[in-house]
């Protein structure tokens, strides 16, 4: 349903997230028909934070099925390979090599079209008084920008630390839940 409404009615809903001090700020607006239907600005005090997660979904969906499909060429392109040289005929046997190109050819090109996928990026935000927030479609670097900042002012520490010196051995969402 909401497809339709994105395709027909160019319904939009773009999101600022921000971090204000030591609150998260989450700041945006419906559009239908490029008409704002409601605006919205939610706080979200880093010391009330209850949850605060940042989620990548699917980013090895075009690695699997490139390495599916290069298996099944490989399978079963020399399966029939082999079988057509046995039986020395040689159209099973241009079959099989064309099994095998193809899978390799497919592997190829999704390596090519989809060469540093990271998947669809969604942030979840939660309050300990129970208000949250989805957001989905964020950019990768910005997210993980404001993760770092967030993780930053969590540690007390006054400037933003570089990825290397903020991430530790703890999974993300344990380590962004506050309290």
């Amino acid at each position: 349903m909401r497809a339709v409404l994105h395709a027909v009615f160019s319904l939009r809903s773009p999101v600022t997230v921000s971090l204000d001090g030591d609150t998260l700020r989450v700041h945006g607006h419906t559009e239908l028909l490029g008409r704002t239907l409601r605006t919205w600005d939610e706080r979200f005090p880093l010391a009330g934070m209850a949850l605060l997660r940042r989620e990548s979904r699917f980013p090895m969906l075009p690695v699997a099925a490139s390495v599916f499909a290069l298996a099944l060429g490989s399978v079963f392109g020399a399966r029939s390979a082999i079988e057509g040289a046995r039986a020395a005929y040689f159209p099973l046997v241009a079959l099989g090599f064309a099994l095998l190109l193809g899978g390799v050819l497919f592997d190829g090109l999704m390596r090519a079209i989809f060469p540093g996928v990271s998947g669809r990026t969604r942030l979840t935000v939660r309050g300990k008084d129970g208000r949250g927030a989805v957001l989905t479609a964020l950019p990768v670097g910005e997210l993980d920008a404001l993760m770092d900042a967030v993780d930053a002012r969590l540690r007390g520490t006054a400037s933003v630390l570089s990825a290397v010196t903020v991430r530790d051995d703890v999974p993300a969402p344990a380590r962004h839940r506050a309290g």
